[in-house]
């Protein structure tokens, strides 16, 4: 079995940078990596299924063969995926150690922590005495374009109640983050050259009056509650500049508490937007993350933390992550992992050795916590 830094490195090497687009069916990296963690755990007397999402990219769903049904299970689930590599300063997939850090594209989001989860199930399945607990591990898809393979995941029945969502926490859990909801608003007009203008409509014009609406009726009307936010991110229109344009589309990112009705927002903008001109297109909405009052999990997460001495801190996060599938299709979830959030998607993203270490240790007691509740 290799260390978990050994493990971590190894990850790290094969290049599963997310395809451009949410729903791509293209071959990637992800596949590559998936078939080489499913030969390690096979090898490791794990039994792995694929789950297919989108053409060949797919899912991994592992299980000790020593599947003991009438104990509780646990789920382990980070994904495969990665931001791109474009404008690193360190090499994105040699895995390089210096420094006490494992350096690379992937190393904190999230392949360090991958590793520390795979590696304490493979420890605590390979102890001579029957476990208390049966420990799964889930590596996703498609998480950083569309959360797709959590999606997918978490429409399946499976035999745990709780699953913790592998993310950079600082080894601290995160108890909830926001929804995401994102709209398109699109104005079409009238094309002609732009010396005789009054010939056409100009779909620019239009856009200038809806956004109006939105800044000074239905985006404030959305962040009443002054948690939630709404942002205009993208704005695209003309072809030329002596052409009057006849289309223009503006792309909206909202991101919303639990308690908002995201229904109630939508149904006032289709009121307010929709024709004279104009579509109103809901891009997708995405459930907000709140653990349970009651989480067995969070407790047993804090039992661990305090036999190894270690903080204690539940938090909020602004992110989006698989564990909001997961809370919304009724279990028990909270996402935790090692390395530092702030050294995601960086140009020298890496990740403390120490913590990945901290991480397998921590792991393995609350495996024991959760099989005494």
């Amino acid at each position: 079995m290799l260390s978990v830094v050994d493990l971590a490195g190894e990850l790290v090497r094969i290049n599963s940078v997310s395809p451009k687009t949410r729903t791509s069916t293209q071959n990637s990296g992800e596949i590559a990596l998936a078939h080489w963690l499913s030969d390690y755990l096979q090898q490791n007397d794990f039994i792995v299924e694929m789950q297919p999402v989108a053409g060949q990219r797919a899912n991994l769903i592992a299980r000790p063969r020593r599947f003991l049904a009438d104990r509780p299970t646990l789920a382990l689930e980070a994904h495969m995926d990665t931001v791109d590599v474009q404008g690193m300063t360190v090499s994105p997939f040699a895995a390089e150690i210096r420094d006490g850090a494992l350096w690379g594209r992937g190393s904190c989001d999230v392949k360090g922590t991958l590793a520390a989860m795979v590696t304490a199930a493979l420890r605590w399945h390979h102890r001579e005495s029957a476990p208390d607990l049966n420990v799964m591990v889930l590596a996703a898809m498609g998480e950083e374009m569309g959360t797709l393979g959590s999606q997918a995941l978490a429409k399946q029945r499976w035999p745990f109640r709780s699953v913790l969502v592998g993310e950079p926490t600082d080894l601290q859990p995160v108890v909830a983050h926001k929804g995401l909801w994102r709209l398109s608003v699109e104005t079409f007009g009238k094309a002609c050259h732009s010396s005789r203008p009054e010939e056409g409509v100009n779909a620019i014009e239009s856009m200038f009056r809806l956004q109006e609406k939105i800044l000074h009726k239905l985006a404030p009307a959305f962040a009443a509650n002054g948690e939630n936010t709404l942002s205009m991110t993208t704005l695209h229109s003309g072809s030329m500049i002596n052409i009057i344009p006849d289309h223009a589309c503006l792309e909206i990112d909202a991101r919303f508490t639990a308690d908002t009705e995201v229904e109630a927002h939508w149904q006032a903008w289709q009121s307010a937007l929709a024709g004279n001109a104009a579509r109103l297109t809901e891009l997708e909405r995405k459930p907000a993350f709140s653990s349970r009052p009651d989480s067995p999990l969070l407790s047993a997460l804090q039992r661990a933390a305090e036999k190894h001495g270690a903080a204690f801190q539940p938090r909020s996060e602004r992110y989006y992550s698989d564990a909001g599938h997961f809370s919304a299709a009724g279990y028990d979830a909270i996402i935790w992992g090692a390395g530092d959030i702030r050294q995601a998607h960086t140009v020298d993203e890496h990740i403390p050795l120490q913590q990945l270490h901290l991480a397998v240790d921590q792991l393995l007691t609350l495996f024991e916590q959760y099989g005494r509740l």
